[in-house]
């Protein structure tokens, strides 16, 4: 029987979605931690207590514009409470460095404040890697709590058990919905939860919930809890539970893809703090490209005609697509301001060759194939049935955010670039490569060049027109073992083979590597270890096909939908 029930209040944090970011954080400084505030000291000595729980990132921004000290009171007052991660992230997007420096905000707020946090929280995004679990622990943190979005299917794991990775680990509570309950005989945990950017609930919200909580649990005690509250009476169980050592693959990771040039420079300055050190004027604007909202919401631009891009292009001053747009350029904004505060100045230079000096050549045999791909409505009818919970399926947000609604008819597949012209100029060769006229001037394709030098090749498009359909961009390098592929992920190499979740697609820090060969990428971020499948889903594939995806806007939620940008990829080919 459940004697004891832990309640913990948070609400969901979207650095967009909802709304601009600015006005995001704004609300959140100016209305809900001031309300979590109010409503904190109005029942602190009732029969129903509040307590609200949210990342370390948005208290440490309501703490330095905290000149009243009320911020500070209500921390000390057991009120206002942080985990230890800062928001919700796109982990394997991100560098060692990085999440480390998000690891300590929560370490510093801890040590002002005389705390010890044990715990952290991730919510909605259905997936992290295994090689964050050494920043946790060596942050301290012992308990991690991953609430997946509601739309999809839990990855197979154990609701509750020891994620080790090598020496480390992390005991780990995996749930749908952002958090649900859960009981562990004498005691329980429960979620009083908000919706995204909602804020603190009322207090006749807060006693309803109590109320529910007691008719529930008629025996027990219901405690208004933080995560760490709840951790020391959990971790009593901790040697009893099963112990997971996969990966654990992200279904949301594509979403990284969706703006070349923005993840090129943000590549750039990881590479920078890696050379040059790190410090929190950088990073708080830093840390905040990897956070897991890049724009609004599919429900903000709610136009379900103008997918063909002849009648997208008829559209391009629209009023709302130019709202819409605003919050992608918003959330990129964010790299010009860390670098303004680096005093660095990373220039994001697409110039087409120079090929006075180079003289034309037989196309050589290349070692690398460039596609793009094209989906359609039976593509995501197929995601929708391997990804996608059935009872969500007729769910009107589950289905504008998810998916492309009411993709009209038309040709989809995949469409190779081909080799129209070579330069030659000492060691260096440039190839033009152009996709098929037709298919080119129907959906905007760039023309590109690819520079070869040494084991360096770069890759260069230009006049990329935007295109609202579902599409990808690929480039596989050619001639090297299918087998025993690992993908470097915050500092560490994971095996490609036997991840649970998302095999399928991954980021990585660094590129990948086998037995044969190490490839590094300086500029895209996202791999596919089993070949071009990003609206599929299998969870153990067998053949290992390893491709580079440049770009994707396969979703419909808070990412860039369509991207025009002249625009580079480099990788350096290094033969073991």
């Amino acid at each position: 029987m459940v004697k004891e029930v832990y309640l913990i209040f948070k609400t969901h944090l979207d650095i967009g979605f909802t709304d601009y970011a600015e006005n995001v954080v704004k609300s959140y400084l100016e209305n809900y931690i001031p309300s979590a505030i109010k409503r904190g000291y109005e029942l602190k000595n009732t029969d129903t207590p509040f307590k609200w729980s949210t990342g370390s990132w948005i208290i440490n921004e309501a703490l330095k514009c905290d000149s009243d000290g009320i911020v500070k009171k209500a921390i000390e007052d057991g009120i206002i409470n942080w985990h230890g991660l800062p928001f919700t992230s796109f982990t394997e997007s991100m560098s060692e460095h990085l999440l480390d420096y998000g690891l300590s905000i929560s370490d510093r707020l801890d040590e002002r404040f005389g705390k010890v946090t044990k715990t952290a929280k991730m919510s909605d995004v259905p997936g992290h890697t295994k090689a964050m679990i050494k920043q946790l622990k060596k942050h301290g943190i012992e308990f991690l709590h991953i609430g997946i979005n509601w739309a999809y299917y839990l990855p197979d794991v154990p609701p509750l058990f020891r994620w080790k990775n090598g020496d480390d680990e992390v005991v780990v509570m995996y749930q749908q919905t952002y958090g649900e309950t859960m009981e562990f005989g004498e005691f329980a945990l429960e979620f009083g939860f908000t919706g995204d950017n909602l804020g603190p609930q009322s207090g006749e919200e807060i006693a309803e919930q109590y109320k529910l909580l007691q008719k529930k649990y008629p025996e027990a005690k219901i405690i208004a809890s933080t995560f760490d509250e709840f951790w020391e009476r959990v971790k009593e169980v901790r040697d009893s539970l099963p112990v997971v050592e996969s990966e654990i693959g992200d279904l949301w990771i594509h979403n990284v893809g969706t703006d070349p040039k923005k993840v090129s420079l943000y590549r750039e300055l990881l590479r920078h703090i890696e050379d040059n050190g790190i410090n929190a004027d950088i990073s708080d604007n830093l840390l905040v490209v990897p956070e897991h909202t890049w724009g609004l919401s599919g429900f903000k631009f709610p136009n379900f005609i103008d997918y063909l891009r002849k009648d997208f292009e008829k559209i391009k001053d629209d009023p709302r697509k130019r709202a819409y747009e605003k919050s992608w350029e918003e959330k990129r904004a964010y790299i010009d301001k860390a670098q303004k505060v680096m005093g660095t100045n990373y220039i994001y230079d697409v110039t087409k060759p120079d090929l006075s000096d180079f003289c034309e050549i037989e196309i050589p045999e290349l070692n690398f194939e460039i596609s793009w791909q094209l989906f359609g409505r039976e593509d995501y009818d197929r995601y929708m049935n391997l990804c996608i919970l059935p009872q969500r399926h007729f769910h009107y947000g589950t289905i504008i955010d998810n998916v492309k609604f009411l993709l009209p008819d038309y040709e989809t597949g995949i469409f190779t670039a081909q080799a129209k012209r070579a330069y030659q100029n000492g060691n260096k060769t440039i190839i033009l490569m152009e996709f098929e006229k037709e298919v080119a001037y129907r959906e905007g394709l760039p023309y590109m060049y690819v520079e070869l030098e040494d084991n360096k090749t770069e890759l260069k498009w230009f006049d990329m027109k935007e295109n609202r359909l579902p599409n990808a961009f690929w480039i596989k390098f050619k001639g090297y073992d299918e087998k025993g592929w690992q993908i470097s992920k915050l500092g560490q190499w994971i095996d490609a083979e036997g991840v649970i979740g998302s095999p399928l697609i991954a980021a990585t820090d660094k590129g990948v590597r086998n037995r044969e060969v190490e490839i590094e990428s300086l500029d895209a971020i996202l791999v596919a270890p089993y070949g071009r499948r990003l609206l599929d889903f299998e969870k153990n594939p067998s053949d290992q096909d390893m491709y580079f995806n440049l770009y994707n806007n396969i979703w419909n939620c808070n990412h860039p939908m369509w991207y025009s940008d002249d625009s580079r990829f480099r990788f350096i080919i290094k033969k073991l």
